[in-house]
């Protein structure tokens, strides 16, 4: 992992950390999660995180069951920490995405969980989850209450992990960078809770988080150094075209973060593939070889 990269992990875990984007996100077409039946008595909880959303505390918000992540809360960080919402419908779901249009920076600010225990329980359940361990012995915040960040923690624990961690939930919801929305591996717990906190991770896992979720960080880079050039891709394309560029640009030793984002600025200027031309192949084998600097082959090559 690259040092750029490494300085990007300090904010992926930690608090207060929101990746939070220049523009806001449009809520538009998200639609609703396809939730499984469930049977006997299940709660429909909403998880906003007011760190991602402008003015929290002025947004009009219904439902009379709510919780908050972090206990006792301080009255100046009512609008820096997840808060959970229950709903009486699955419609309800969309009614608090039309509440967030022009309101959250990201898709990452709503998740949405099927459980039987009661919202009380809930939110004690992933209060208990905050904390993590990091190769170091660092003790951090881990941010799984992002959506966006989500995916990726429980794509690196290890399957006893898994299980554990993922056991205070029977049905867990957050929108993919597609706009689609993604159910995570959960299996709730019928007694107790299984998982023994903190969450420790090994150098492995930390990479693999810090490197999947490190797109979102050039994203929000572009859109404050150069919003027009990262407008030329659809919003739900932006993740996985600069995850692509960020792995061809691996393949020729340009991880550090200055090389990184000039291979996606190239990308976004002369396509995604550009790479691929006989030209480029000639000049990124160079960059390699460290007979040209990737700067340098972008003025050369028309």
């Amino acid at each position: 992992m690259s040092a750029g990269r490494r300085g990007f992990g300090c904010t992926v875990f930690s608090e207060g950390m929101t990746m939070a984007s220049a523009e806001q996100f449009p809520w538009k077409g998200i639609g609703l999660p396809d939730l499984a039946p469930e049977s006997g008595d299940v709660q429909l909880v909403a998880m906003v995180d007011a760190a991602q959303v402008s003015s929290f505390s002025m947004l009009k918000w219904p439902w009379v069951r709510h919780a908050v992540l972090v206990e006792p809360l301080a009255e100046d960080r009512f609008n820096a920490t997840p808060h959970l919402f229950e709903l009486t419908d699955p419609q309800d779901i969309g009614r608090l995405a039309a509440k967030l249009k022009g309101q959250s920076q990201s898709h990452g600010a709503l998740s949405v969980f099927v459980a039987r225990r009661p919202i009380s329980a809930l939110a004690a359940a992933i209060r208990r989850r905050l904390d993590a361990v990091l190769p170091d012995g660092l003790d951090c915040m881990n941010r799984f209450f992002d959506g966006r960040v989500a995916p990726h923690v429980v794509a690196a624990l290890t399957p006893d992990q898994r299980r554990s961690f993922c056991a205070f939930a029977s049905q867990w919801w957050v929108v993919g960078p597609d706009l689609r929305w993604l159910s995570l591996e959960t299996s709730e717990a019928e007694d107790g809770d299984p998982f023994d906190p903190p969450l420790r991770l090994n150098e492995f896992q930390q990479s693999k988080i810090i490197d999947a979720c490190y797109p979102y960080a050039l994203i929000e880079h572009f859109e404050r150094t150069d919003e027009e050039l990262l407008h030329r891709i659809p919003i739900e394309r932006r993740y996985s075209v600069l995850a692509n560029a960020l792995r061809a640009a691996e393949r020729y030793g340009l991880s550090d973060g200055p090389d990184a984002m000039l291979f996606c600025t190239l990308t976004m200027t002369r396509g995604e593939r550009f790479f691929e031309r006989a030209d480029w192949q000639s000049a990124l084998n160079r960059v390699q070889r460290g007979e040209m600097k990737l700067r340098d082959a972008m003025k050369a090559i028309p």
